[in-house]
């Protein structure tokens, strides 16, 4: 076992003796997570029994041998409720009729089998077809509708559909959760999902996926949904069947620790079974010449076994190694070429989305201004200065202004004229006077009348 697998089971579980830590990696095929949940599962059964010892100790004195007598009887009580794990593999040791019937299903899967080349093109092509053209990721809509409703979760709620979590959870070693959820049930939700000890043995021994109650979600599950929201618990079995390990209906007023308890128990049988099942896998791929070989050494001990030689491939199958080897390389090139492609249009598609949020948000935030100044603009008065406007789109505006009023004025004025009449609305501008030569920019503090004395009548280009 690796190292660090063996320091960090003894860390989680609190086990110092380390070659039972060795002993539990070993039964759960060096995965440390199945490792300790078969560690809690069989020593919290064998605590029982120690503990029940130490009581009749405790209650009965008597002499040395007596105490020997029960000590002893305790220990057989206690070994047969928790044995050790090279027993606990022995017991689970699978028998030979079900390799044969896997051995016999993994025959006919290859028979089935359209042909290495046929089969890996068909599968590249519709691997890289599926990249272009996205399934509806039902989990993601349901999560995203939790978060709009307001109910918080405390679990990574898986995206993607039913059939991609299922492999994603296999491959992982794990149960899948699917939680169906119904648009009345946010409160109720929203308490299951913040529960610490449920959550905490969801996080750690399941994959979680979340739906809602719609037909077209519901029919890609293989069993009957329940008419109440429910956890519904599945696995691929064997034989790559699916398996339902349990259904929950969470109904009102559910006790949220007995079903993290019920929760645990599916996992540690869950766990037994993949054990099991890895087994039966690693007995079905042995060449049928070493069992026949083992079974000789059995009737004839002092014979040692024959080290199997290695069969010699012929040319033929020399030279289809090699072309499946070149096929794969070329499959992983375009692969890896779509994956490429696919990232750059996510790129351009990403860019040009904030390129048109940041103009929304600046011409929302300039229609706000304009509305501000509008509603700050003094009225048209009946008499005073006429200015014409020449806008940067060889639009005009006419407007009348108090000779009373500052220079800031026919500013604000201009910054409220439609966004047309400019090049670029979000850029500043300048008004000039053409003759004589004059930069209104630094006199906006200014009066009108100041500036322009004794004139009734003038003209001002915007500048940008």
């Amino acid at each position: 076992m690796v190292p660090n697998q063996v320091a960090d089971f003894m860390a989680i579980t609190n086990c110092n003796d380390q070659q039972k830590a060795d002993q539990y990696l070993q039964m759960a095929g060096g995965n440390l997570e199945n490792a300790i949940a078969l560690y809690l599962e069989l020593e919290s059964q064998g605590q029982v029994s120690r503990q029940a010892s130490v009581q009749t100790q405790n209650s009965n004195p008597i002499n040395e041998q007596g105490r020997q007598f029960v000590q002893d009887y305790n220990t057989q009580i206690f070994n047969s409720v928790n044995p050790p794990p090279s027993v606990i593999r022995q017991q689970s040791n699978p028998n030979q009729q079900q390799i044969v019937e896997y051995k016999k299903y993994v025959e006919e899967k290859r028979a089935k089998d359209d042909g290495f080349i046929k089969k890996t093109i068909s599968g590249t092509f519709s691997f890289v077809k599926s990249l272009f053209s996205k399934s509806p990721d039902y989990g993601t809509e349901c999560r995203e509708k939790l978060i709009q409703q307001k109910v918080k979760v405390d679990v990574k709620l898986e995206s993607g559909n039913f059939d991609d979590n299922l492999k994603l959870a296999q491959s992982n070693m794990r149960p899948l959760i699917v939680y169906i959820h119904d648009d009345n049930f946010n409160q109720q939700a929203h308490i299951i999902f913040q529960h610490p000890q449920l959550t905490s043995i969801i996080t750690k021994n399941f994959n979680i996926v979340a739906f809602e109650r719609k037909p077209h979600t519901l029919e890609l599950i293989p069993a009957q949904v329940p008419a109440r929201p429910c956890f519904m618990i599945f696995r691929i079995d064997l034989f790559d069947k699916i398996d339902v390990l349990g259904v929950f209906e969470l109904v009102q007023g559910i006790d949220l620790d007995q079903l993290g308890q019920k929760l645990k128990q599916i996992k540690g049988q869950y766990n037994k079974t993949y054990i099991m099942e890895e087994q039966i896998k690693k007995e079905a791929n042995k060449p049928a010449y070493i069992h026949q070989q083992q079974q000789e050494q059995f009737f004839n001990p002092y014979q040692p076994i024959q080290q199997p030689q290695p069969p010699q491939q012929p040319p033929q199958q020399k030279q289809r190694v090699v072309e499946q080897r070149n096929l794969i390389k070329e499959q992983d090139l375009a692969y890896q070429q779509a994956l490429e492609q696919i990232k750059l249009e996510e790129q351009k598609k990403n860019a040009l989305k904030r390129e048109q949020e940041q103009q929304q948000q600046l011409q929302e935030q300039r229609q706000l201004e304009k509305a501000t100044l509008m509603s700050n603009l003094p009225n048209e008065p009946e008499q005073g200065i006429e200015i014409l406007f020449r806008m940067p789109s060889s639009q005009q505006k006419t407007r009348r202004f108090a000779l009373t009023d500052k220079i800031q004025v026919l500013f604000d004025f201009v910054q409220c004229l439609p966004d047309e009449m400019f090049d670029d609305p979000n850029q500043p501008f300048n008004l000039i006077q053409n003759f004589p030569r004059l930069s209104l920019r630094e006199r906006k503090d200014e009066l009108i009348g100041q500036v322009f004395e004794d004139s009734l009548n003038e003209q001002l280009i915007v500048d940008q």
